[in-house]
């Protein structure tokens, strides 16, 4: 009944400010006719994806990596930390201008480092999204075939409805068919 409302609306309107462009009732009626009856799904993909065994190994993955490049990390702290002490000590026994080359090579490796972490963490990020990617495309295919499995022609998130019943939910369908079709994807660390 709403759209019905709506088109009267926009029909009344369309006669009064288009001149020469007016809506008959029997278009709004036809349009009307013309728009196929809702089929409501409602699915929680933060939902699915906090159960997928898939999703909990990427995470598990992705601590593995980040332990590691926190040891690479510590390594080159420690590489900085024994370079500035050294350069401390040596500032003691060097002309000005030979400290000031070290001190500009101590900075330069700075740099580089800065320049290292940098881009292994973009490449954590990127190797990261590009996972979460893979899971994503195979959940919203799932939700494509469990919507025509039910012939359902609108699915909606959670967060965009006030209230649903719960025959509505298709969540764990789609999750049952993730699990089945995604059982492994591996965090890519390497350039492309």
């Amino acid at each position: 009944m709403k759209v019905k409302n709506i088109l009267s609306s926009i029909a009344v309107v369309a006669t009064l400010v288009g001149g020469g462009m007016s809506l008959s009732m029997a278009d709004v009626y036809a349009a009307e006719a013309a728009l196929p009856a809702p089929v409501i799904g409602v699915v929680d993909i933060q939902k699915i994806l906090a159960d997928l065994p898939v999703t909990k190994e990427i995470q598990k993955q992705l601590e593995d990596l980040r332990k590691s490049f926190a040891t690479e990390v510590g390594k080159y702290e420690a590489e900085l930390r024994k370079a500035d002490k050294s350069l401390a000590e040596a500032q003691k026994k060097l002309s000005e201008t030979e400290f000031a080359k070290k001190r500009t090579a101590f900075e330069n490796r700075i740099g580089e480092v800065q320049k290292i972490v940098e881009t292994r963490k973009a490449q954590l990020d990127k190797a990261l999204s590009g996972a979460m990617e893979k899971v994503n495309a195979k959940v919203m295919e799932a939700i494509s075939e469990v919507a025509k499995s039910k012939g359902l022609n609108l699915v909606l998130f959670p967060m965009s409805v006030a209230y649903s019943a719960e025959t509505l939910d298709i969540s764990k369908e789609v999750s049952e068919i993730v699990k089945k079709t995604l059982t492994n994807v591996k965090i890519d660390m390497s350039e492309k």
